[in-house]
């Protein structure tokens, strides 16, 4: 953000003005004290060639939130300025400390809408693993029946028999699928069978694959 002739004595830049030295927000943040440049013109911090619209006059006060420093506010103008009194740097330093605790407070509250979504993400799971768990049993014996059954009958009942065991099978994997995505990662180190990890995922998709076209 660059002043102009008729910008007021101070703007808060976005972003720090065209040649602006790094040093002096540097120097308060390391010192923890306000300092002035009354006039840029003059100041070892500002490079020569100063480039057209570079600011007369900065301040950079340090933006503690509560006793915790956070960053520097830089405030600035196109015009020289005198040393700050006593009650203008109090009142900048209570400008850039509001700036700082309501940075912290949306902060805190990114963090708490975080916290409340995983907790949600985590409650849902946690439903999804009862379910699937619940289902587990009575699939795996509609499984085994059909498979039963199938051995025993002939005909067109027993293709259907057949059909119904295997795709109870695959209704199983799912579930099974579904509680060992739910269940905490172990912290143990292990090797992995990168091969068996692409075959299961290949059967697990191939009917979707299969209608769409695909072939692996």
């Amino acid at each position: 953000v660059q002043p102009s002739a008729e910008a007021a004595p101070f703007s808060v830049p976005v972003f720090g003005p065209e040649g602006t030295l790094p040093v002096g927000p540097a120097v308060a943040f390391r010192n923890q004290a306000l300092m002035t440049i009354p006039d840029t013109r003059r100041s070892p911090f500002f490079p020569d060639g100063r480039p057209e619209g570079q600011p007369v006059s900065v301040t950079f006060i340090p933006m503690f939130a509560e006793t915790a420093l956070v960053g520097v506010l830089e405030l600035y103008g196109p015009r020289p300025m005198g040393e700050l009194n006593a009650d203008e740097k109090i009142l900048v330093q209570h400008l850039a400390n509001q700036i700082a605790i309501s940075l912290r407070l949306i902060e805190e509250k990114s963090i708490r809408e975080q916290l409340f979504r995983s907790e949600k993400l985590a409650a849902v799971g946690r439903l999804i693993s009862g379910v699937a768990e619940e289902l587990r049993a009575p699939i795996e014996n509609i499984s085994r029946l059909s498979g039963v059954l199938a051995a025993e009958v002939d005909g067109p009942a027993a293709a259907d028999l057949r059909a119904i065991s295997a795709e109870s099978r695959r209704a199983s994997d799912i579930v099974a699928r579904l509680v060992s995505f739910m269940q905490p990662a172990s912290s143990e180190a292990k090797r992995i069978d990168l091969n068996a990890l692409l075959r299961s995922l290949v059967d697990f998709r191939a009917d979707q694959w299969r209608e769409r076209g695909i072939s692996i």
